[in-house]
């Protein structure tokens, strides 16, 4: 739980400073280049959550592992796997949609005046 807790502090403390540094008074395209990255679904920087989320899949499989007396430790851990990847799914889902529903608009607008510069050139 710490190194996930740790990763997720950097990445938090990373994103924070780059909407910090973001300059307004820059270029119309400039700035529509950067918040076209700040409003994708997913980029590659994002590849550390999936670090993330395997570690605090191990640290609460070890925290709980006393509670897998009652069946076979192998089922337990498989019903445990199941449920919790499901879960994470549900939440991925439900983050696509509400991505969908408010930002998505936001980014096709901003792909649509991007395309616009490049049609100026």
């Amino acid at each position: 739980y710490v190194v996930a807790s740790i990763i997720l502090a950097i990445l938090f403390w990373k994103k924070h400073n780059q909407i910090k540094q973001t300059w307004y008074l820059s270029s119309p395209k400039v700035f529509l280049n950067e918040a076209k990255k700040r409003f994708q679904f997913w980029n590659k920087k994002q590849l550390w959550l999936i670090v993330v989320v395997l570690l605090i899949n191990i640290a609460t499989m070890v925290s709980i592992s006393k509670y897998f007396e009652y069946l076979n430790n192998l089922t337990d851990i498989i019903v445990f796997q199941l449920i919790y990847f499901s879960l994470l799914a549900f939440g991925f889902l439900m983050g696509k949609k509400d991505w969908r529903k408010n930002k998505k608009p936001i980014l096709l607008k901003i792909e649509k005046m991007l395309a616009g510069f490049d049609e100026e050139n």
